[in-house]
């Protein structure tokens, strides 16, 4: 199985049960307190585990008790969700591999539509141009008013309605969100404001009966100049979510590319020149024709035809993998050269692309502690709020005794003060920093295991197959006497050994091939000697290669003293090459064969240890064997070096490390590595990791092996740094507009916000979160 592949079949592995989940598209949603809201409606809902609510996708995630009814239980959802207010299309793709771009619509919902944003400005520039003439348009005050009232009203209806009418639905359900906030704003200003055109009209501006003002003080402008501002930061807001989920929709959209198909798997033959179908109507079996330029349609094998094909959406490697007949093939690779016929299999969503999809999908789906915390403090924020507006009011019109400033300063508190930044700081950066990490071949299992990377400071790594390659290698060469320099003696060798599948066989014919030298010309006869090695004729001279026993101890005695001073890995086997026979054999070589040290292991753990990150090796090897890699990745401390550890023993030490107060990871690669993945903060398997390995751990490195492991620790810190960057916006920003809003600093400056002015300071603050958490698309 090619390395794609087994790789990428961790995603969907049969050894560990998940429980079934399911995906529902919730539109409309506009903050942390509308998240809240839907969860709150849904999480009572029966056959319904437990629900997470992801803002910046738009989805419920759903996990399903066991035994409930999917089908049933997810129209429950979709019932209550519309219940309390929102919007669920009709076509939501609810399944349990759904994403944004697979299933549900991709279009904003209403309120954040293009159309929306024209209509709310056609209703607040003409009220905001007759509000700020101060007369000079329209010279009667009275006229002047009732022309801004039937302004404002049609705006409040038009524009307003959808805000009210969600704001209504968070009411009823004892909750509160940014709709109730910008509901109250705006209704204030035109209630506000229709009571003193009323009083006006009647007669005096004063409950005294004074003579009319020459000016009457109304804000219907403010009101609906909010709703425009709002519904313009949220069109910009949903664009910048579409961005953040760019990576996302990029590899989904490999699943929705078109095929040829030519041959049915009934083995129906398809008309020429074939039928074009969308790639999820393909079936394992069917053979489909791929042209240059086109990228392949589904995993299969290929059929007939040679080619180049670009597979860097799954490997990163720029450079095209040549293809021929039976070669693997993976869907969204793009073929470069010839015709490929290629006979699926598997269908789209279940192909490498689809797993990799909904793995990066899966990674938003859990809330992490930080994003839980968010929540916890969006639950109280309005309600705080709408005691703050009230407290400001009262204050300024009862204290000061200024009841058109107490309007003022309350409205600007309830517009400003939004926890819609506070709602997206988390789920925004996760999005942007999963997406971005599938791309250069890292798969986090849950938006957890990103803050986990970040606070890792004890790296536990395992050592066969981790550090080292995991496989027999020819680790050095040592010539004996003139006859043979080092290419000849490797060729004579690669020889004698082809054709065969020892490990020992493998690894002298690999590293022959490594070193571009041809093997020696094929043997003439050749005979396998049990436990020892393999005696042939070549051109009528007999050859040996194999361990000490296979040769003469008076031939082998001088060589073997001589070769006694090298020093050797621990571990390490000698294969010796001779020929001829008996005391007579003329000895030529010595391979020195053992698992080779990772080119990049130093280079890992040196760029850890750079981040003050702890390095800690345990392996089931002897004592000698592990202190010698050990001491080549550059770990002198033997306290940090366990050799002879079971898999129970390595997860009793991670265990001992997390009890020290250490934040452990743990990095390995096989079936005995899983348990102490598992057992750590932070499991990560790497490049041809076992299924079951992959299943434990919360990072999969799916190419790039050992090197690409700093990144997912650098890429985590750099996640974390933008999702702090955003949480302190959202509560500085709060705090600080809030403050300004009520007019605190009014008495001793000028500092202080109309609700024109709040309305767009709040709009541009959830665009900037997103800008913020749309730097990670570059990181690396």
């Amino acid at each position: 199985m090619s390395a794609p592949e087994n790789l990428l079949r961790q995603s969907v592995s049969p050894t560990v049960a998940e429980p079934a989940c399911a995906d529902v598209a919730v539109l409309g949603m506009t903050c942390a307190a509308c998240v809240r809201h839907v969860e709150r409606a849904v999480a009572n809902i029966g056959g319904v585990a437990h629900v997470d609510v992801n803002l910046v996708l738009s989805r419920a995630s759903l996990q399903l008790t066991p035994g409930a009814d999917r089908d049933a239980t997810v129209a429950a959802v979709q019932h209550a969700v519309r219940a309390a207010g929102y919007e669920v299309p009709d076509d939501d793709g609810s399944n349990a591999h759904a994403m944004p771009g697979t299933g549900g619509p991709e279009a904003p919902p209403e309120s954040a539509s293009p159309r929306r944003v024209i209509v709310a400005a056609l209703c607040a520039l003409p009220l905001l141009i007759i509000a700020m003439s101060h007369g000079a348009l329209i010279a009667s005050p009275g006229t002047d008013g009732i022309v801004q009232a039937v302004l404002a009203t049609v705006g409040l209806v038009v524009v307003g309605g959808r805000y009210l009418r969600l704001a209504a639905h968070a009411l009823a359900q004892r909750t509160a969100d940014m709709n109730v906030l910008v509901s109250l704003g705006a209704l204030a200003s035109y209630g506000y404001s229709m009571v003193m055109l009323v009083q006006y009209l009647d007669g005096g501006a004063t409950h005294s009966g004074a003579h009319h003002p020459a000016v009457l003080h109304l804000y219907f402008e403010a009101g609906i100049t909010i709703l425009f501002f709002v519904t313009l930061g949220k069109w910009l807001e949903a664009r910048a979510r579409h961005q953040v989920t760019a990576g996302v929709l990029a590899l989904a959209a490999q699943l929705r590319g078109q095929a040829l198909r030519i041959k049915r798997a009934d083995g129906s033959i398809v008309a020429a020149p074939g039928e074009e179908l969308s790639a999820d109507g393909l079936a394992p079996g069917d053979e489909i024709i791929c042209r240059p330029g086109e990228r392949i349609a589904a995993d299969g094998t290929v059929f007939d035809g040679t080619s180049e094909v670009d597979e860097a959406l799954l490997t990163g490697e720029a450079v095209p993998v040549a293809k021929e007949v039976g070669a693997a093939v993976y869907a969204g690779s793009l073929n470069q050269v010839g015709i490929l016929t290629v006979r699926v299999a598997r269908a789209a969503q279940a192909s490498t692309v689809g797993r990799i999809a909904d793995a990066v999908i899966a990674a938003q789906r859990e809330k992490s502690p930080i994003a839980r915390l968010a929540d916890r403090v969006s639950a109280v924020f309005v309600p705080v709020v709408v005691a703050l507006a009230a407290v400001t009011a009262l204050v300024w019109g009862l204290v000061v005794g200024d009841w058109q400033q107490a309007m003022t300063h309350a409205v600007s508190v309830l517009v400003i003060a939004c926890p819609c930044a506070l709602g997206i700081a988390t789920p925004a950066a996760v999005a942007v920093a999963t997406s971005r990490a599938a791309a250069l071949g890292l798969l986090f299992k849950n938006a957890g295991a990103l803050e986990a990377a970040a606070r890792v400071d004890t790296v536990v790594f395992d050592k066969t197959g981790t550090l080292t390659t995991g496989r027999r290698s020819v680790l050095q060469v040592h010539v004996v006497g003139t006859e043979l320099d080092a290419s000849g003696v490797v060729a004579l060798a690669a020889g004698l050994e082809q054709g065969s599948e020892h490990t020992i066989a493998k690894a002298i014919c690999d590293y022959a091939a490594a070193q571009k030298v041809a093997a020696a010309p094929s043997v003439q006869t050749r005979t396998v000697v049990a436990g020892g090695g393999v005696r042939a004729t070549i051109n009528g001279e007999a050859y040996a290669l194999g361990n000490a026993d296979m040769f003469d101890a008076t031939a082998l005695a001088l060589p073997a003293e001589r070769f006694a001073a090298q020093p050797l890995p621990p571990g390490a086997s000698i294969v010796w090459l001779g020929r001829g026979g008996g005391a007579a054999t003329t000895m030529l070589a010595a391979f020195v064969i053992g698992d080779e040290i990772g080119a990049e292991a130093r280079t890992v753990c040196d760029e850890l240890r750079r981040h003050n990150v702890a390095i800690v090796i345990a392996s089931g090897d002897s004592p000698a064997t592990t202190a010698w890699i050990a001491e080549q990745v550059g770990v002198t401390d033997s306290a940090r070096v366990f050799a002879e550890c079971k898999p129970m023993a390595k997860a009793a030490l991670i265990g001992r490390l997390k009890g020290e107060g250490r934040a452990v990871a743990m990095i390995g690669d096989g079936i005995n590595d899983a348990t102490a993945l598992a057992a750590a903060d932070l499991g990560i398997a790497v490049q041809h990791g076992t299924e079951l390995a992959g299943a434990a751990a919360d990072v999969r490195v799916l190419h790039g092996g050992l090197a690409a492991v700093p990144r997912v620790f650098a890429l985590a810190r750099a996640s974390m740094r933008v999702i702090i960057q955003n949480l302190w916006w959202a509560f500085g920003f709060n705090v600080v507009g809030i403050t300004l809003a009520a007019g605190v600093f009014a008495p001793w400056t000028d500092w202080q916000l109309s609700p024109i002015f709040a309305s767009v300071a709040m709009s541009a603050s959830s665009v900037l979160v997103l800008v913020n958490s749309l730097r990670l698309r570059r990181w690396g």
